[in-house]
């Protein structure tokens, strides 16, 4: 009897706790609420937007200052007009030489005078130089007289103040260099009536043209 009285307990005790297990199987489902779904993953798009352009600064304008003014011009000083010395006029020529008579060769034999003027004065001071009487005119060259040939020199004299000539210089040329040589040597030789001004003897410059010809029907 006992041990059949024990599997009576035992399975009564089993039979209570499966109605237990029933009873208790709604409410725990009551308790835990409806069932949550898992979240699911949700698609991300980035979109890239440019950043706006910042705004160009404008530079307000800078003023400039106004350009010191330089010192005004010096007003004109008029000068008074230098008083015009009057030119004396050129005193007549003492000889045929010195008023302007010339001489000519004659062709014949070596060493013919040749055509000689006299000088001109080139704006004298008070008085110009004066070519003194008796100045030889110039030799005409042989080697020219037997061709035929002749020009006209133009020279430029310095007459010191002791009326000696210092200085000779060709103006213009006959063309001929012998003839050009022949009246600067001759020249050189000369003497004048020096220039005066103020009443005192000065250097003075004038220029003197010398023709070499030969007169027709001679050579």
């Amino acid at each position: 009897m006992l041990p059949r009285a024990r599997e009576l307990v035992r399975l009564s005790s089993l039979g209570w706790s499966a109605l237990l297990h029933a009873a208790l199987l709604p409410l725990a489902a009551l308790c835990a609420g409806p069932a949550v779904p898992p979240p699911q993953p949700r698609s991300v798009e980035v979109v890239f937007v440019a950043a706006p352009r910042p705004a160009p600064v404008q530079e307000a304008p800078v003023a400039l200052p106004a350009p010191a003014a330089g010192p005004a011009p010096p007003a004109p000083v008029r000068r008074a007009p230098a008083p015009v010395r009057p030119v004396a006029a050129r005193p007549a020529a003492a000889s045929s030489a010195s008023s302007g008579a010339v001489a000519v060769a004659d062709g014949e034999g070596g060493g013919e005078p040749a055509v000689a003027a006299i000088p001109q004065a080139a704006a004298p001071p008070d008085r110009p130089p004066t070519a003194m009487a008796g100045n030889p005119p110039p030799l005409y060259p042989n080697a020219a007289r037997r061709r035929g040939q002749g020009g006209t020199v133009r020279l430029r004299l310095t007459v010191d103040p002791s009326g000696a000539v210092s200085d000779v210089t060709v103006v213009s040329g006959s063309g001929l260099a012998i003839l050009d040589e022949a009246a600067a040597t001759a020249v050189l030789g000369w003497r004048f009536l020096p220039a005066i001004r103020d009443g005192s003897a000065v250097a003075a410059e004038l220029e003197v043209p010398v023709t070499f010809r030969l007169e027709p029907g001679r050579g």
